[in-house]
């Protein structure tokens, strides 16, 4: 009797043993409450963005028969014109000797592309078809020059790409149509244009020189005014920090918030208008690679889609062994240089640095967007004449023309707390800074006076 139970009880196991394997075999999870689980948000707070949608020419300027002429409507001629020229072929590389660098006027046919700073090569190569196999002999440019010549008998359109930062001028052949290249330049006489004339900044010797394009006469630049919408702070807990869960949140003592994880920390600025994330590498050797600034830049802020709005690339410096890269706002064309809170930059540019490693060490940034569309545009606002601006500056007392860098029109920000305006104003770089330069133009119109 007792080894017939011992028996029973074996097989009974067995078939246990057989029954739970069979469901471990044939076990499907429940999708749907797997479906149900709450997952990290990956949502970025932009859109990512290549590298010809964000370099941008600070001035495009067509020549026919020696006079010069800048598009009114800057978004729908770059639209038109950059960007129709992106994407084409060059090739045949050469060195243009320096006595020839400014011989720009050379073709009644020409545009002139201006940039705001040096333009890596590795960026060229994006916005270009260009062959690795030739050599370009510059590493960076701040302008470049479409123009017609005659090779052979035969109309062809050349580029000129010139780098005052290395005192180099490249010429390379083209394959854009001639017939389109005319019908585009021509279209300079259409209302569309204003005439301006050429001002020359900086003299770098052996015929480099910075160049600007002022207007000849007195013109009219709209006000717009736009919602201006927050971004959540608690989107970079996510965005910036490797583990969320391991984010704390400080309020100081003036009231502003901070989050950490014990090693980087975001503050939340200027009554929740900015925001600074910083990533220390204590320790970090890693030799800095050959990797420019920009594309590193680049990389950081595509992984969380932090070129909001229109952002583009401005301006980079060394500051001792870190360097510092800048992105502007520009609407409708025209950058934004200043704001009602004078010594808050970061209302409108998104600013970052990178030390002696690959890392971005600091980050700073507004934290609201621009929504697409105005919700008013006010009467034009009439800025003077380029000749009138100089002359006004000239007589200035104490303004001296060695720290001029440059000059250009722009947008004053005025930042309320749902909306902000932007106003036309004359703007010049002067020792380092953008600054305001208030006038009165020459039919009396009170703009203010004295250079801010």
């Amino acid at each position: 009797m007792f080894e017939h139970i011992k028996t029973t009880t074996l097989w009974f196991l067995i078939l246990l043993s057989v029954f739970f394997t069979y469901q471990i075999w044939t076990f499907q999870p429940n999708y749907a409450i797997l479906k149900s689980t709450e997952y990290i948000d990956n949502t970025q707070i932009g859109e990512e963005k290549k590298l010809q949608q964000i370099i941008r020419p600070k001035q495009v300027i067509l020549h026919q028969e020696g006079n010069y002429f800048s598009p009114l409507e800057k978004t729908g001629f770059l639209e038109q014109f950059y960007e129709g020229y992106n994407g084409i072929a060059i090739d045949h590389f050469s060195l243009v000797s320096n006595l020839n660098v400014y011989n720009r006027y050379n073709s009644d046919y020409t545009i002139e592309f201006i940039f705001p700073t040096s333009i890596p090569v590795d960026a060229l190569k994006d916005i270009f078809q260009m062959s690795s196999n030739e050599e370009f002999f510059t590493s960076n440019i701040d302008r470049f020059i479409l123009f017609m010549e005659i090779e052979q008998e035969k109309e062809q359109v050349y580029v000129k790409f010139i780098s005052n930062d290395t005192q180099v001028v490249v010429k390379a052949r083209t394959n854009i149509s001639v017939s389109k290249f005319k019908e585009d330049v021509i279209a300079a006489t259409s209302e569309n244009f204003y005439e301006v004339f050429p001002f020359d900044i900086t003299l770098y010797g052996n015929g480099f020189k910075k160049t600007v394009f002022l207007p000849l006469e007195s013109h009219y630049v709209n006000s717009v005014t736009y919602l201006a919408k927050p971004i959540r702070t608690d989107l970079f807990k996510q965005l910036l920090f490797s583990d969320p869960n391991f984010v704390k949140q400080y309020l100081q003592s003036n009231g502003e918030e901070s989050f950490t994880d014990g090693n980087r920390m975001v503050n939340i600025l200027h009554n929740g208008n900015v925001l600074r994330y910083i990533n220390p590498t204590f320790g970090d050797m890693v030799e800095r690679s050959s990797k420019d600034i920009l594309l590193t830049a680049l990389d950081f802020l595509n992984a969380h889609g932090g070129l909001t709005n229109s952002f583009y690339y401005d301006s980079k410096k060394s500051l001792g062994s870190t360097e510092e890269i800048t992105f502007r706002l520009v609407i409708d064309g025209v950058p934004v240089y200043r704001s009602n809170m004078f010594d808050v930059n970061n209302l409108f540019e998104i600013t970052l640095q990178r030390g002696t490693g690959n890392q971005i060490e600091q980050y700073v940034r507004p934290l609201f967007f621009v929504e697409e569309e105005p919700i008013n545009i006010t009467k034009s606002t009439k800025l003077p004449s380029g000749s009138f601006l100089l002359e006004e500056l000239k007589n200035k007392e104490d303004f001296q023309s060695h720290l001029l860098t440059d000059v250009n029109y722009g947008f004053m920000m005025i930042k309320r707390q749902s909306f902000v305006i932007f106003e036309p104003r004359w703007f010049i770089e002067y020792n380092g800074h953008w600054q305001v330069v208030h006038i009165v133009d020459e039919d009396s119109e009170a703009i203010s006076n004295g250079l801010e």
